[in-house]
């Protein structure tokens, strides 16, 4: 199961996190499900960088920085620790490409805004970076090893996504918070993890519960 918070009082997201893995757990349920927090991006600006609207302070507000998640994430496990719970790091995986983007620029790409389609969402190619993310951190398999649907990779060139995948399996790997030990058995096509979710409603917060793999 992965949580992806939405614009809100940090103190109240935070405790919906608490309250929903409390409930989903309670009286011994899901003892096997794993929980991630989903590390999404923040909102576009064209006054700042990639980094600098990543990196921003921690505020009464709940946006989608290192700050902020960072304090859900640790939050969340104190109050549960004896829960599985990883982390899927979509946004530090767009950091790292930004800063590879600025260095070394590829075509229609110098920095993390280029994989936006607009101020909030991503496009074809930031969706690509997204899904192998999350694919790779639930399954332990580097992104290069999933095969993922035709219509996901067939806008982007060769390149990006091999700029891509290096930059997806350096954030895993450096990042303890993913956790990603579980394989699913049988081994479930990417795919499933990356189009078949579920958003659920929950106060401010969301859930999303993934359908394909347990």
């Amino acid at each position: 199961m992965t949580f992806q918070t939405h614009a809100g009082m940090v103190t109240s997201e935070i405790q919906a996190a608490i309250d929903l893995v409390a409930t989903a757990t309670a009286g011994g349920r899901n003892s096997h499900t794993r929980f991630f927090v989903y590390s999404a991006w923040p909102t576009r600006s064209d006054t700042q960088t990639y980094r600098e609207a990543r990196t921003q302070p921690l505020t009464s507000i709940a946006f989608n920085t290192d700050a902020y998640l960072g304090k859900l994430y640790s939050d969340v496990r104190v109050a549960h620790p004896t829960v599985d719970f990883g982390y899927v790091p979509v946004g530090e995986v767009l950091l790292r490409l930004d800063e590879v983007l600025r260095q070394s620029p590829l075509p229609g790409f110098t920095s993390a805004w280029d994989l936006y389609g607009d101020n909030l969402h991503l496009n074809a190619a930031g969706r690509y970076v997204a899904h192998a993310t999350l694919a790779a951190a639930l399954t332990s398999t580097e992104p290069q090893d999933l095969v993922f649907s035709s219509a996901l990779t067939a806008p982007l060139s060769p390149t990006f996504v091999a700029v891509a995948n290096e930059s997806i399996t350096a954030v895993i790997d450096a990042d303890p918070r993913v956790n990603a030990m579980f394989v699913p058995e049988p081994a479930y096509p990417a795919w499933i993890f990356s189009a078949v979710v579920i958003w659920l409603p929950f106060g401010q917060f969301a859930k999303r519960v993934l359908v394909g793999g347990k």
